[in-house]
């Protein structure tokens, strides 16, 4: 079994063995190594319910918003950074305890917040994802877990948190563990300076692609801020054939515009047409399967316009296409009744699996994704949606009811925050940020912005 800092890591390691190879290794678990303990608490726990990012998220969130005693601007973004410090103390292994620094009033609300979600957390048998490997030593230590891989091997970790440290100390009692270390080649380092950011990222791409087109087959541009780079990138690579590179780094799905109209659709729920924004749905080709269904729509739009209102009732649409003498209309007359009999039953206050499935049926009746034969990438960027929609059901464990106004600020903030990658490519040339490209091997590597504000990147 070897387990890896990253899933990308799993995929190459498998990649890289010749096809005579592959037998043995099809015989061989390669996978991240969070992925093999939250298998293995999985597969032998008992008791306790493992709660998804998206939930202990909403969990903390609810905390924070119902915090009377406090007055917070953004709850949003603070459930993120309380989650994400609730994560670096299980990692650390360290609990909250009373110091010298009680006068912090960050630090106080932060533990009274901590104490909450652990009381529910144990209430309800609820375990956090940071909290496994901790979990997992007991069971190793109970002997709960019978079996465990002859062999496991480590692999692309630089350092090790103190609670992988002490996964492993515990998995050593049990079996053999070894740390795989990588063979490092001297190689020529040549130093460039350049006036711009932009200016660096056209060189490095320009270097990279002709080295590919000489014949080398494998070239890594590793980009530390790839995130904020990632428009820039796609910006200079757009004459470039897709098939010659890869961009690690995903954009934010709620930046598709198929993802877009989908959440346009769910926020129509409300009953209420904005008149200025109804045109990107009225003409939109994820709801109209035809161009002349597209014509009607554009029709629509010029009467909402002349109108000269900026809301108005959903109703209205049926008054204004009726008046619009064209025989085609019928799809678009039954497709506005369908939407208008969901949104009819939709309760102002529900669980968040009756919500998800309400919104389900919006879509539907509103014809998303569209009439069209989809992209490959517009395949997965739905399935990636219905996954999303199907994770928000599944709230209700820790969320029982919920407002439609705040189950929409839910859903569209995940939108927001999730980023979609395509499926992996074997390109030659692969630009990865920093944490993409850990363990990986290539002939010829570019690193940009070396600079005092990309390294060491800047605390969070």
């Amino acid at each position: 079994c070897i387990l890896t800092v990253n899933q990308r890591l799993s995929v190459e390691l498998k990649r890289q063995f010749s096809p005579n190879q592959q037998a043995a290794w099809l015989r061989t678990d390669v996978l991240p190594l969070t992925t093999w303990v939250k298998q293995q608490w999985l597969n032998h726990a008992t008791h306790g319910v493992l709660l998804s990012p998206w939930q202990e998220y909403a969990l903390w969130h609810h905390i924070i918003e119902n915090d009377e005693t406090v007055c917070i601007l953004n709850t949003t973004k603070t459930a993120t950074l309380a989650q994400r410090a609730w994560s670096l103390l299980q990692q650390w292994n360290t609990q909250i305890q009373k110091t010298d620094h009680d006068d912090n009033q960050d630090i106080i609300t932060f533990t009274q917040w901590a104490a909450q979600f652990k009381s529910v957390c144990q209430q309800n048998g609820f375990v956090s994802e940071s909290e496994l490997i901790h979990s997992l030593c007991q069971m190793i230590d109970s002997h709960r877990i019978a079996t465990l891989p002859s062999q496991i091997e480590i692999a692309g970790f630089d350092e090790f948190s103190p609670a992988i440290t002490q996964l492993i100390s515990t998995l050593q009692t049990r079996t053999t563990v070894k740390t795989v270390t990588q063979e490092r080649t001297p190689s020529p380092i040549h130093l460039l300076s350049f006036p711009t950011p932009d200016e660096e990222l056209r060189s490095a791409l320009n270097w990279a692609l002709t080295t590919v087109s000489n014949g080398n087959d494998s070239i890594g541009i590793i980009v530390p801020d790839l995130t904020d780079k990632r428009h820039s990138l796609s910006r200079l690579l757009q004459n470039t054939p897709a098939e010659l590179y890869n961009i690690s780094a995903g954009q934010k799905l709620i930046e598709y515009d198929i993802i877009q109209m989908a959440l346009t659709v769910i926020k129509l729920s409300n009953g209420l047409l904005r008149v200025p924004e109804a045109y990107s749905w009225l003409q939109s080709p994820y709801l109209n399967g035809h161009e002349h269904e597209i014509d009607i729509g554009s029709l629509l739009d010029t009467k909402l316009r002349s109108l000269e209102e900026s809301t108005l009732p959903f109703r209205v649409l049926f008054k204004l296409i009726k008046n619009i003498k064209n025989k085609e209309n019928t799809q678009w007359i039954k497709r506005l009744r369908d939407f208008n009999d969901v949104i009819n039953q939709i309760k102002k206050v529900d669980t968040p699996r009756n919500i998800s499935q309400a919104w389900c049926d919006c879509l539907n009746a509103m014809g998303w994704p569209g009439g069209r034969e989809l992209t490959s990438l517009e395949h997965q960027l739905v399935e990636k949606y219905q996954t999303l929609l199907t994770e928000f059901a599944m709230l209700s464990r820790v969320r029982p009811l919920m407002t439609q106004k705040e189950a929409f600020h839910l859903f569209e903030q995940q939108c927001k925050e999730t980023y979609f990658q395509p499926e992996g490519s074997e390109a030659p040339l692969q630009i990865l940020g920093l944490l993409e490209s850990t363990g990986m091997h290539f002939n010829q590597t570019w690193v940009t912005s070396l600079d005092n504000e990309a390294l060491p990147p800047a605390i969070k």
